[in-house]
């Protein structure tokens, strides 16, 4: 009897674990603002563990770095070892398109997802950052000693900048890419200006959202990409994604092989940003 109570008592503790929601299923994660967890909707396509364990986890490793902080009379040394510990822990392989939950589960990550993996960290340890986007990449900078140091996640060696003449052709180098990849395409839509924005963790996950788009687009999956844009308009309706929108109710528009209540529910829902086609691009 003992026995059979202690079995009862593990299938509960594993029933309660697993029906921990994902983003994709709760209503409250994909809520803009919710406090179950700010980072969780990070999480969309969770494959087998919990959101709860990756955070966990994820706490931990920040307990350790304070921790240490406290042993760095230089406070760049120490971002400096945040850095590289970070890298030698979670960022093992670039591959984009990635999500927060490929970074955990294997170690795979892009620009998107090592960047808001270094912005969740430096938010805990009390460090001021900012994150930018540009057209196709995202990086972040850190204000600390009273000098800016720029971290470019998808550089494991060098990725650390502190030098300030460094810093400044870091940035050169990042809008020219920017010229170089719009100019050499003729069929990519051309903005008048690059893009060039702070942006929150929020609105960042909401990039994460539009990559998955785009490339569920370019794979002919459109109920996909439809379903990831959205999401990725309510944590940030940006030009960009709002353009992103117009290609694919464009392409709806000449789909015959998606449910008609589904199409009529999307053409009417973003029925308002309909102009001319244009054509985006993945942030790297």
């Amino acid at each position: 009897m003992l026995g059979m109570m202690r079995v009862l008592k593990i299938l509960l503790v594993l029933v309660l674990l697993w029906s921990i929601p994902v983003c994709t299923n709760s209503q409250d994660l994909y809520t803009p603002g919710s406090s179950t967890h700010q980072y969780a909707i990070w999480f969309n396509n969770l494959p087998a563990r919990s959101v709860e364990y990756y955070l966990q986890d994820l706490y931990k490793f920040i307990h350790q770095l304070e921790t240490k902080q406290p042993r760095f009379k230089d406070q760049t040394d120490f971002l400096r070892y945040v850095y590289y510990k970070v890298h030698r822990k979670y960022l093992r392989e670039y591959r984009s398109p990635s999500t927060m939950a490929d970074l955990f589960e294997d170690g795979t990550y892009d620009c998107l997802t090592g960047t808001a993996l270094y912005a969740i960290i430096l938010e805990k340890l009390g460090i001021d950052h900012s994150i930018v986007e540009t057209t196709f990449h995202v990086f972040l900078t850190a204000s600390i000693d009273n000098r800016m140091v720029l971290i470019e996640s998808t550089s494991p060696l060098d990725g650390f900048i502190a030098d300030s003449e460094l810093i400044n052709t870091t940035l050169v180098s990042y809008r020219q890419d920017h010229e170089n990849k719009v100019w050499a395409r003729q069929d990519y839509y051309k903005p008048l200006q690059p893009v060039h924005n702070r942006v929150s963790i929020t609105e960042l996950a909401g990039l994460q959202f539009y990559n998955q788009a785009v490339a569920a687009y370019n794979s002919h999956d459109l109920e996909s990409a439809l379903l990831n844009l959205s999401n990725a308009l309510k944590y940030y309706p940006s030009p960009r994604l709002k353009e992103m929108m117009v290609v694919m109710l464009n392409t709806l528009d000449q789909e015959d092989n998606i449910d008609p209540l589904i199409k009529d529910e999307y053409l009417s829902r973003y029925r308002h940003l309909r102009h001319p086609t244009i054509t985006a691009y993945q942030v790297n």
